[in-house]
This record gives C-alpha cells, structure tokens and sequence, in this order.
C-alpha cells in the first residue's frame, strides 16, 4: 500500500507531516522500499523495525517515535479514498474539537458477500454504526489520529497483552476507555475515509470461526482491564451455549461442509463459548480482583430462521 498511500499524504499542502512505516515483522523488504521513498519525496519518510511482535508494540513504537502534535494511525490494507484524507482526518484535532478521532471505514467493494450482515461488517472494523448513530464512536486503528500529548497520558500505551500477535483484539477499546475516562472527547469523520482492503482468504469460514473465538478469549481480559468483574455461573452458561450451538448446526448441515459462509448467530455462539472458557481459566488463575457478578461478555445475535 506504501506507493499509494505516500502520494496522499504528499498531497496535503497545508499540513507538515512524517510517515513513519513500522516493520513489525515483514517479509516484503519493506526497509528497502521505505528509504528509496524517503528519497523521492519532500516530506520525511522513516522506517522503524520493532522487533518485539505484535500490533500493540508496532503501535506503541509508532507513537514514541512521532515527532507531530497529531498521531495519525493508518493499518497496512487501509487506502484513502480522497487526496485530503489526512487533513481531513486531523483538522478536528489540530482545532482542539477533538483529543482524538476515527475515520470512515468501508469494506472494498470487491470483498462484499451477499450473505453478510451489519455483524460481519462490523467485525471487519466497517463504522456504519457511528454514521448511522446507533453508538458513540470508539477509535480503531485502521483509521484514527489522537493528540500525541494525549495519547502519551495513557500508561503503557496500546495494552501489549490485548491485539494481534498477542490476545487478538480489545487493545484500541482499553486506550479509547482511558481517553474517555481522562474526560477527553472522541470524534467521528466521515469525510475521512479509507478502504478495507483485506485479504479475501480472510473471508473463508475457517476464518471466522477463529476469529470469534479469538474475540471471545480476549474480550474478558479486555473487560477486567476497563474494571469490569468477572461474570457469575459461566460454566452453565458455557454448557447450554454449547448445546446451542451444535443443536442449530444439525438442523443446518450444510453449514459444516460450506466454505465460506458463517452466520452471525454461529459467530456470536462461538465467540460466547470462548468467553466463557477464557473466564473461567481466569478465576481459576486468581485474575478475578474486581468482584463477580457483572453482566459482560459479546454479545449475542439472534438465530435467523432457514
């Protein structure tokens, strides 16, 4: 994406910009790609190597390493969509509107399925829910700028132990709670706005089932971290969403031999079950120093009839 993303941010005029390419772990010579930009274009291009994977290290580094007054996070299959993206991304936040913001997120046309829904979407880090105002926007990395000196406020920065390479998501979650909670404000840019282009292998079944389950083992961890307790009767809960779940897939046995599609309910099921196995290894582990009894966890999309 480097040779169509440096144009973009060559093309702001009015805005005095780094881009810093963190190599967390590429195979792509990335290094070298990096400095013969850095030599062909007027605003300085960096390379980092973070040797410590995961995202949340890459992210970390990114930010202590930032000279600008605005971090501009932007993930590695995310393409703008406007040649002033950038200034549109960051103006809020350079006028004080904001301490932080993210961007429309559109899923590339060409990865649209016709048996996707809001839930899939959204899991794919799309933002119709901000634009439809159905939440309050929450930052995600695909997509997002936050002040520099109020993103160093934040202890330890992106949580290492939370998103990919380590627990698989939750990290953005816990850093815009802090931001929150610190009484700073978080703002939606529509105008703002990138492609999702992902990998399409990303779209078989296989993979959405593990990317539940993923979901699902890192969303306690995220919860006690925001200072949330640990949910009572998890194992009777984890034994009738089991029933569930392999109760709705034998009324439906084309779903175990389909390749590609996973139903919102099944995801949801799936994503519960690992809640609920993960909170119980965490009080077996003693984890539990926040009370019990809260109601936590994904939650859960209805079966659609077939």
């Amino acid at each position: 994406m480097l040779h169509r993303v440096i144009p973009i941010v060559q093309a702001s005029a009015e805005l005095s910009a780094e881009l810093l390419v963190v190599d967390n772990g590429s195979s792509d010579n990335t290094e070298g790609i990096t400095e013969w930009y850095s030599r062909h274009f007027k605003y300085r291009v960096r390379y980092i190597h973070e040797p410590q994977l995961g995202l949340s290290h890459a992210r970390n580094r990114g930010m202590n390493e930032a000279r600008g007054s605005v971090v501009v996070y932007l993930d590695d299959d995310a393409m703008p969509t406007r040649a002033d993206w950038l200034e549109r991304l960051c103006r809020p936040v350079l006028d004080g509107l904001y301490a932080g913001v993210i961007g429309r997120i559109t899923l590339a046309p060409h990865l649209l399925r016709p048996w996707m829904t809001d839930w899939h979407r959204a899991w794919m880090n799309c933002t119709e829910e901000y634009e439809n105002k159905t939440s309050e926007p929450w930052l995600i990395g695909a997509n997002m700028a936050v002040r520099a000196e109020v993103a160093r406020t934040v202890p330890g920065g992106f949580d290492i132990r939370l998103g990919a390479g380590a627990l698989g998501f939750g990290e953005e979650t816990v850093f815009c709670h802090e931001l929150l909670k610190r009484g700073h404000r978080i703002g939606f840019v529509p105008e703002a706005e990138v492609l999702h282009c992902m990998d399409p292998a990303r779209l078989t079944r296989q993979e959405w089932l593990k990317q539940a389950k993923r979901r699902g083992r890192s969303h306690p961890f995220q919860d006690a971290l925001l200072g949330k307790p640990l949910p009572d009767r998890v194992g009777r809960d984890l034994v009738l969403s089991l029933i569930r779940l392999w109760r709705a897939r034998l009324k439906r046995p084309w779903l175990l031999v389909d390749k590609c599609q996973a139903p919102a309910w099944e995801l949801g099921l799936v994503a519960h079950i690992a809640f609920c196995r993960a909170v119980l290894k965490m009080k077996a582990e003693g984890f539990d120093r926040t009370g019990s009894g809260g109601q936590s966890g994904p939650a859960l999309p209805r079966q659609q009839s077939k």
